[in-house]
Protein backbone atom coordinates (compact mmCIF):
# COMPACT_ATOMS: atom_id res chain seq x y z
CA UNK A 1 0.00 0.00 0.00
CA UNK A 2 1.62 3.26 -1.08
CA UNK A 3 0.52 6.38 0.84
CA UNK A 4 -2.14 4.59 3.14
CA UNK A 5 -2.99 6.39 6.39
CA UNK A 6 -4.39 4.52 8.99
CA UNK A 7 -5.28 6.15 12.98
CA UNK A 8 -6.62 3.93 15.60
CA UNK A 9 -7.41 6.27 18.24
CA UNK A 10 -7.31 5.21 21.88
CA UNK A 11 -10.90 3.12 22.03
CA UNK A 12 -10.60 2.18 18.61
CA UNK A 13 -10.77 -1.15 17.01
CA UNK A 14 -8.99 -1.67 13.49
CA UNK A 15 -9.92 -5.53 12.23
CA UNK A 16 -9.31 -6.67 9.11
CA UNK A 17 -9.61 -9.81 7.10
CA UNK A 18 -7.55 -12.49 4.80
CA UNK A 19 -7.04 -11.43 1.46
CA UNK A 20 -8.00 -7.65 1.65
CA UNK A 21 -6.31 -5.37 -0.99
CA UNK A 22 -6.33 -1.83 -0.29
CA UNK A 23 -5.76 0.70 -3.43
CA UNK A 24 -3.27 3.66 -2.84
CA UNK A 25 -4.03 6.78 -0.97
CA UNK A 26 -6.60 5.45 1.15
CA UNK A 27 -7.73 6.53 4.46
CA UNK A 28 -8.70 4.53 7.74
CA UNK A 29 -9.50 6.47 10.67
CA UNK A 30 -11.59 4.07 13.27
CA UNK A 31 -12.59 5.79 17.21
CA UNK A 32 -15.16 2.70 17.83
CA UNK A 33 -14.62 -0.78 15.39
CA UNK A 34 -14.15 -0.65 11.59
CA UNK A 35 -14.44 -4.27 10.74
CA UNK A 36 -13.11 -5.52 6.92
CA UNK A 37 -14.28 -8.91 6.67
CA UNK A 38 -12.14 -11.53 3.96
CA UNK A 39 -11.55 -11.02 0.73
CA UNK A 40 -11.78 -6.62 0.47
CA UNK A 41 -10.82 -5.20 -2.83
CA UNK A 42 -10.64 -1.58 -2.00
CA UNK A 43 -9.48 0.72 -5.13
CA UNK A 44 -7.45 4.40 -4.98
CA UNK A 45 -8.59 6.80 -2.58
CA UNK A 46 -11.34 5.71 -0.69
CA UNK A 47 -12.28 6.54 3.23
CA UNK A 48 -12.84 4.46 6.02
CA UNK A 49 -14.45 6.48 8.74
CA UNK A 50 -16.22 5.31 12.09
CA UNK A 51 -16.22 9.26 13.09
CA UNK A 52 -17.16 12.67 12.32
CA UNK A 53 -14.22 13.64 14.19
CA UNK A 54 -16.30 15.74 16.77
CA UNK A 55 -19.42 15.84 18.56
CA UNK A 56 -22.63 16.58 17.19
CA UNK A 57 -26.04 16.90 19.02
CA UNK A 58 -29.43 16.00 18.39
CA UNK A 59 -31.46 19.49 19.09
CA UNK A 60 -34.28 17.23 19.62
CA UNK A 61 -33.74 14.74 22.39
CA UNK A 62 -30.28 16.02 23.08
CA UNK A 63 -27.99 13.06 22.49
CA UNK A 64 -24.82 12.78 21.74
CA UNK A 65 -23.89 10.96 18.40
CA UNK A 66 -20.34 10.66 17.08
CA UNK A 67 -18.49 6.89 16.73
CA UNK A 68 -20.31 3.96 15.05
CA UNK A 69 -19.33 1.08 13.85
CA UNK A 70 -18.91 0.15 10.36
CA UNK A 71 -18.54 -3.46 8.94
CA UNK A 72 -17.49 -4.10 5.59
CA UNK A 73 -18.52 -7.91 4.58
CA UNK A 74 -16.99 -10.61 2.59
CA UNK A 75 -16.14 -10.49 -0.74
CA UNK A 76 -16.47 -6.87 -1.34
CA UNK A 77 -15.66 -4.28 -4.10
CA UNK A 78 -15.01 -0.61 -3.28
CA UNK A 79 -14.70 1.22 -6.53
CA UNK A 80 -12.18 4.63 -6.14
CA UNK A 81 -13.05 7.41 -4.50
CA UNK A 82 -15.56 5.89 -2.32
CA UNK A 83 -16.36 7.13 1.51
CA UNK A 84 -17.38 4.47 3.83
CA UNK A 85 -18.78 6.55 7.12
CA UNK A 86 -19.91 5.94 10.10
CA UNK A 87 -22.97 3.74 10.57
CA UNK A 88 -22.19 1.90 7.49
CA UNK A 89 -22.58 -1.97 7.04
CA UNK A 90 -21.87 -3.73 3.53
CA UNK A 91 -23.28 -6.93 3.25
CA UNK A 92 -21.48 -9.72 1.50
CA UNK A 93 -20.71 -10.06 -1.99
CA UNK A 94 -21.48 -5.93 -2.14
CA UNK A 95 -20.28 -3.80 -5.54
CA UNK A 96 -19.48 -0.15 -4.44
CA UNK A 97 -19.74 2.38 -7.45
CA UNK A 98 -16.94 4.63 -7.70
CA UNK A 99 -16.87 8.53 -6.23
CA UNK A 100 -19.63 7.01 -3.81
CA UNK A 101 -20.70 8.01 -0.64
CA UNK A 102 -21.72 4.72 2.02
CA UNK A 103 -23.77 5.99 5.66
CA UNK A 104 -26.03 3.30 6.62
CA UNK A 105 -26.85 0.02 7.43
CA UNK A 106 -27.45 -2.06 4.03
CA UNK A 107 -27.12 -5.20 5.03
CA UNK A 108 -30.59 -4.03 6.07
CA UNK A 109 -32.19 -3.05 2.69
CA UNK A 110 -30.07 -4.74 0.07
CA UNK A 111 -29.22 -7.75 -0.39
CA UNK A 112 -25.56 -9.94 -1.10
CA UNK A 113 -24.25 -10.06 -4.66
CA UNK A 114 -26.01 -6.09 -5.27
CA UNK A 115 -24.17 -2.98 -6.73
CA UNK A 116 -24.70 -0.09 -5.24
CA UNK A 117 -24.06 3.59 -5.95
CA UNK A 118 -24.34 7.33 -5.49
CA UNK A 119 -24.32 9.82 -2.92
CA UNK A 120 -25.78 8.72 -0.78
CA UNK A 121 -25.54 5.20 -2.24
CA UNK A 122 -28.23 3.41 -3.32
CA UNK A 123 -29.29 0.01 -5.07
CA UNK A 124 -28.47 -0.09 -8.37
CA UNK A 125 -28.52 -3.76 -9.54
CA UNK A 126 -28.99 -7.14 -7.72
CA UNK A 127 -28.17 -10.68 -8.85
CA UNK A 128 -24.38 -9.51 -9.44
CA UNK A 129 -20.82 -10.14 -8.11
CA UNK A 130 -16.86 -9.45 -8.87
CA UNK A 131 -14.91 -12.32 -10.35
CA UNK A 132 -12.75 -13.95 -7.31
CA UNK A 133 -10.41 -16.02 -9.35
CA UNK A 134 -7.57 -15.11 -11.38
CA UNK A 135 -7.16 -17.63 -13.44
CA UNK A 136 -11.17 -17.22 -14.66
CA UNK A 137 -10.31 -13.84 -14.66
CA UNK A 138 -7.79 -14.06 -17.12
CA UNK A 139 -9.72 -16.71 -18.97
CA UNK A 140 -12.32 -13.64 -19.38
CA UNK A 141 -9.69 -10.90 -20.55
CA UNK A 142 -8.28 -13.78 -23.54
CA UNK A 143 -11.85 -14.17 -24.49
CA UNK A 144 -13.33 -10.53 -24.37
CA UNK A 145 -10.19 -8.74 -25.18
CA UNK A 146 -9.84 -11.21 -28.78
CA UNK A 147 -13.41 -10.09 -29.71
CA UNK A 148 -13.32 -5.95 -30.08
CA UNK A 149 -16.48 -5.27 -31.17
CA UNK A 150 -17.63 -8.66 -31.21
CA UNK A 151 -20.98 -9.71 -28.95
CA UNK A 152 -19.73 -11.98 -26.64
CA UNK A 153 -21.02 -13.84 -24.12
CA UNK A 154 -19.79 -17.14 -21.70
CA UNK A 155 -21.61 -18.85 -18.96
CA UNK A 156 -19.51 -19.14 -15.46
CA UNK A 157 -19.48 -22.78 -15.48
CA UNK A 158 -17.49 -22.46 -19.03
CA UNK A 159 -14.50 -20.92 -17.43
CA UNK A 160 -13.81 -24.44 -15.48
CA UNK A 161 -13.10 -26.09 -18.39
Amino acid sequence: MEAAQTMVRDNGILTIGENASFGTFIKIVSSKSITIKNNLLASLECLFFDTDFHFMINTINHEFRNNCKLVIGENCWIGNRTSILKGTILPDHCIVGSNSLCNKDYKSIVKENSVIQGSPAKLIKENISSINSKSAENKLNRIFWNSIGEKTSILFEDLNT
